[in-house]
């Protein structure tokens, strides 16, 4: 039940955290928190918003506080007597009392009050953008909070309700919600006036006070919903705030986390972009950045090209160890081709080395204390993936496949002419391949581990092109590396295994000129919790790994 209750209250917390002025309420941010002290600030806080609405054209509003202020009293006093309940029992439970339903459903009653009288309150025209925006900010958190209530009281079965569940009835309205906030002309404006750029932006010198005001009285709505709701709505068409023929996440945009910033804000924004591998000592540090694998441990590792080795990073970024090929002293160079990982997390280097002028290619096979396997590959090798108990090597448009201990276990053609530029194991036991075809044409194949085709399809255009793969977590999506010809800016785009487009992002980072960028693969990971990994180098010299969640819409 708490994972159901708990991040509804938190995101209620911060958002009236957002305006606090006193010694308590810094005491509060730093985590100086009881259930009493939340409780009483909360209340304090929507007192403090009543007693600034004061005209009688703003009485749907005060009445729709008044009525959410009740409702969270009574779901409190729910919480607290299901706690108390529980506690006499000394066990779990899985249904609230006849007690706790009464009282969950007299919170629901008001909470649907509240969600109406605030609907009212934001179509009276009359009302200040600033009081209509309390107003959406109401009905956001009554819609939520409702549906709880509701959900909680119904459920028979705590154990079996989800978050998702218990907040399924307040996803439409919160969506019609936030579409109406960024279509009202007022947020509009002043979302384009304080974005807008150059020396002759007359307009945004002046009311630049009330003007940030709103903008951040916007984002406040989009992050509460955000938090509550705990997913990412980066590609929703009602999550945009329109202004010509741009389109303005609040939550997502660079400018507006900008805005943000200044205001003391900017937790309001989501850090949908990060970036490392740029700093921290010398060697450390990422010089020439080539391929890149996750494990289950959600760290990362990239080949290093400059040191010919794999450097390993947390899944903060941070630094842990490197991995150096061995090498045996007749060897005059080596290069790593290509990392993966096993279900074991450990690490697998496809490896070229050069002795007496001859190139060879071999695995080789690392824990985190040092070499355990090695065995021998195709001498034209190039890519390579390992699945739960299988290792895939390709080399052109054939692709060799091992045993984990090196034992070859067979071998399967892709396509007669291309060339495979990228190779994914799934989490199902099937293998993704990325094949540039004669025609310059980029498919995606999908095969069994026993090389039998199942499907295949197109995944580029004449306005992208890509040329690094990975495998979603749950084993159905698959998701591109590429770029946008017209833009030169890195750009993702996500399939289904049955080739069915689901959607495609434009990175913010990164810009190279676009037909250097489609002679080269541009290498991609994609972590257990959704976060896709780019291993990039640009124009301007900057060597880092781009990481950023995508999840299916």
């Amino acid at each position: 039940m708490s994972e159901i209750v708990t991040p509804l209250f938190n995101a209620l917390f911060r958002f009236f955290v957002d305006k606090a002025r006193d010694l308590a309420a810094k005491k509060l941010k730093k985590g100086d928190v009881t259930d009493n002290k939340i409780r009483e600030f909360i209340q304090r806080e929507m007192n403090d918003i009543k007693s600034k609405l004061d005209a009688l054209s703003r009485t749907n509003l005060l009445t729709a506080i008044d009525a959410f202020q009740v409702g969270v009293r009574y779901k409190y006093q729910a919480l607290g007597t299901a706690a108390i309940e529980s506690g006499m029992k000394n066990l779990g439970f899985t249904e609230f009392s006849t007690q706790a339903k009464e009282l969950l459903l007299q919170a629901k009653r008001r909470f649907e009050i509240a969600r109406e009288k605030a609907t009212e309150a934001f179509n009276t025209e009359s009302l200040g953008t600033l009081h209509r925006i309390t107003a959406i900010r109401y009905r956001v958190m009554a819609a939520l909070f409702e549906s709880v209530a509701k959900s909680l009281a119904a459920t028979t079965d705590l154990s079996s309700l989800s978050r998702e569940n218990a907040l399924q009835s307040a996803g439409p309205e919160c969506e019609e919600c936030l579409r109406q906030l960024h279509s009202l002309p007022d947020v509009k404006k002043n979302f384009e006036v304080e974005l807008r750029s150059g020396l002759f932006n007359i307009r945004g010198r002046f009311g630049r006070e009330e003007r940030r005001e709103i903008i951040c009285a916007v984002c406040q709505v989009n992050r509460f919903f955000h938090d509550a709701q705990e997913f990412d709505f980066d590609h929703y068409d009602w999550a945009a705030i329109k202004i010509g023929e741009k389109s303005i996440n609040p939550l997502y945009s660079r400018e507006v986390a900008e805005v943000l910033d200044e205001a003391g804000i900017q937790h309001c924004c989501v850090q949908i972009e990060w970036s490392f591998g740029d700093n921290g000592e010398e060697g450390h540090r990422l010089k020439s950045p080539k391929r890149i694998a996750t494990n289950t441990l959600g760290e990362f590792l990239v080949v290093d090209g400059a040191d010919d080795a794999i450097k390993v990073f947390d899944s903060s970024g941070e630094f842990i160890y490197k991995i150096n090929p061995q090498v045996d002293h007749t060897v005059t160079a080596h290069h790593i081709y290509d990392v993966s990982t096993d279900v074991n997390n450990n690490a697998y280097l496809l490896v070229c080395l050069r002795e007496s002028g001859t190139d060879i290619c071999e695995v080789q096979v690392f824990t985190k204390t040092g070499m355990c396997n090695r065995f021998p590959v195709r001498d034209d090798s190039a890519r390579l993936t390992v699945s739960h108990d299988r290792v895939f090597v390709s080399s052109w448009n054939v692709i060799v496949v091992y045993e984990r201990n090196g034992m070859r276990a067979g071998s399967f053609q892709v396509g007669i002419n291309g060339h495979v530029r990228d190779i994914a194991a799934g989490s199902d036991g099937q293998i993704f391949v990325l094949v540039c075809e004669a025609n310059d044409k980029n498919i995606a194949h999908v095969f069994t581990e026993d090389g039998q085709q199942q499907n295949k399809f197109r995944v580029d255009s004449k306005e992208d092109d890509y040329s690094g793969l990975a495998s979603y977590p749950s084993g159905e999506y698959i998701v591109l590396s590429g770029v946008e010809f017209k833009t030169g800016r890195l750009k993702l785009a996500m399939h289904r295994k049955d080739g069915v487009f689901n959607r495609s992002v434009t990175l913010g980072k990164g810009r190279l000129e676009a037909y250097i960028a489609s002679l080269f693969v541009i290498p991609i990971a994609v972590t257990n919790d959704g976060s896709v990994a780019i291993s990039f180098r640009d124009q301007e010299d900057r060597r880092n790994v781009i990481v950023r969640p995508m999840k299916p819409c």
